[in-house]
């Protein structure tokens, strides 16, 4: 049965590094399909069977790459891959300021240039050694990248220049100008670029993250004799029982069996306050249980789950491409030859009709110093992964990024109110307590953490009330309410249940002046101080 992996892949500098590897990989015997996304690093690979993996990862690694197993590996090789980046441009850039103030201010003799010639070439050695490693690559797998260009036009500097110092005799005066400085500026100019470009990359990739930490990563699960044993989520199967907590995460999606909690499912819903569960209703993967103790029959793995549907929908997305992203891709992959081929033409031009060799070799050069294909392929992905995460942290999910072409096209857009057009935050919007009643409901409230004891707390904040330091008898009764008791006050702030719990009824006068406070939709918290309403 064919086998579907996903590798982390770092080190991975443009499009054409993505486009190579696919290459190679569709080259392997067993593995049936090949799909790199440079913009997040990742690979979907499928395979004839498990042995492969091993090759396929051994392939990449040998092109210049790094396949990571987990995402924390990933990160941190990535971090190292950042930092070494910035190493490197940091000595390239130095380097190359020093050399060009030596050709401007120094006087021009032999020792001059053979020193500039010993800082290029350990700019070109330490900063640049990744750049002509993976051109050799390239080379051999006939995929002309990015890496191609910045080594020839480098290389070739470097090489001209040395090849004028050594025969200077032989040159004319007028055509001794050396591109010293040029070599080692290339370096440090795409290395620039390719530091920012990273950091963004990994910027826009934390929504992601962000995600993951949501879901969580063990489970209390039920064992034949009674007892709860701590495990990891992924050891879950359908059918077991597991207990969550007030304050923990849901670790899968299931159907509660025993208990009832309040259960914060905002980060699916955007619903602002705590819905009620008891048995039978479901719950759901990385919602919170905000006050209660339930029983929980898993219904769903860890990798089925809504919340690992979800972030598979916004890994998919980043990793399909637009069709304004394949046509770059393709502009991409023929750009490099063709800049190579117009500085062939160039050198033949110049040879041609003008006989000289310097001028013809300089002007080829030139070419390639100021040809680069980055923007091409990086500008169309990381667009989109920027745009993903940016949608993401305001709450939108994007399955199918090719919407961001076609919404400039759009008529009608339907919106979800909650959590969408509303900020999703509840706050109170007028009281008629009295200033010390205020000061008292707000003191209890601020023993619980409800979503609607902090509105409520926010509110006596606001209106300049001190908060005073309670210490007696606390209960959170689940799904009603809260009471606190102490010597000297007794104080109920709930729902209409809560109060006749307690035997404090309602008047018809009060039931009315309830249902016509609700009745534009707002929600009514009923307090008592010393029974008294």
């Amino acid at each position: 049965m064919p086998l579907k992996v996903k590798l982390n892949i770092a080190g991975m500098s443009c499009v054409n590094c993505s486009n190579a590897i696919e290459k190679v990989s569709k080259k392997i015997d067993g593995v049936l399909e090949a799909n790199v996304n440079f913009a997040n690093a990742s690979g979907e690979f499928v395979l004839k069977d498990a042995s492969v993996r091993e090759v396929l990862e051994q392939k990449i690694k040998k092109l210049g790459y790094f396949v990571a197993t987990n995402i924390d590996e990933f990160e941190a090789k990535r971090d190292e891959h950042i930092t070494s980046i910035r190493n490197k441009f940091i000595f390239a850039f130095i380097t190359s300021i020093v050399i060009m103030a030596l050709e401007m201010f120094a006087p021009q003799s032999l020792l001059v240039n053979l020193l500039m010639l010993v800082l290029a070439f350990l700019v070109l050695a330490f900063s640049g050694k990744d750049f002509f490693a993976h051109a050799i690559e390239a080379v051999k797998n006939k995929n002309y990248d990015m890496n191609v260009l910045v080594a020839l036009g480098s290389g070739s500097a470097f090489l001209y220049s040395l090849f004028v110092v050594i025969f200077s005799n032989f040159i004319p005066d007028d055509l001794k100008n050396v591109y010293v400085s040029g070599a080692a500026m290339i370096i440090a100019f795409v290395l620039l670029g390719k530091y920012l470009e990273e950091r963004s990359k990994a910027k826009a990739g934390d929504y992601l993250k962000t995600l993951l930490k949501i879901s969580p990563k063990t489970a209390f699960l039920v064992m034949p004799d009674g007892q709860s044993k701590e495990v990891n989520v992924n050891e879950l199967k359908v059918g077991d029982i597991v207990i969550v907590k007030n304050g923990y995460n849901v670790p899968s999606d299931g159907v509660i069996v025993q208990g009832g909690a309040e259960i914060d499912a905002s980060m699916l819903t955007g619903e602002s306050l705590p819905v009620y569960k008891e048995v039978g209703d479901s719950v759901f993967a990385g919602t919170l249980n905000t006050n209660g103790y339930i029983s929980v029959k898993v219904t769903k793995s860890s990798y089925e789950s809504l919340l690992s549907q979800i972030l598979s929908l916004l890994s998919d997305a980043s990793s399909k491409k637009m069709p304004i992203g394949r046509l770059a891709d393709k502009i991409a992959n023929i750009f490099v030859p063709s800049v190579v081929a117009i500085s062939v033409l160039t050198f033949l031009i110049w040879i041609i009709f003008s006989g000289n060799f310097a001028y013809a070799i300089s002007s080829a050069i030139c070419v390639l110093i100021i040809s680069c294909p980055c923007a091409l392929g990086l500008a169309t992905p990381i667009a989109i992964v920027s745009s993903l995460a940016r949608g993401a942290k305001a709450g939108i999910l994007v399955k199918n990024p090719e919407v961001l072409e076609l919404i400039k096209d759009a008529k009608f857009v339907a919106f979800d109110k909650t959590g969408t057009l509303s900020k999703g935050l509840i706050s109170v919007k007028s009281s008629n307590l009295n200033e010390k009643e205020l000061e008292l409901v707000a003191s209890a409230e601020n023993l619980s953490e409800h979503p609607i004891s902090k509105a409520i707390v926010r509110y006596a904040k606001q209106n300049c009330i001190n908060l005073q330091k309670l210490n007696g008898k606390f209960q959170n009764v689940v799904g009603q309410g809260i009471v606190y008791e102490d010597e000297s006050e007794k104080i109920i702030i709930g729902n209409e249940k809560l109060l006749a719990a307690n035997n404090i009824l309602l008047n018809e006068a009060e039931s009315l002046a309830i249902k016509e406070a609700t009745s534009d939709g707002s929600g009514v918290i009923l307090c008592t101080v010393n029974q008294k309403f």
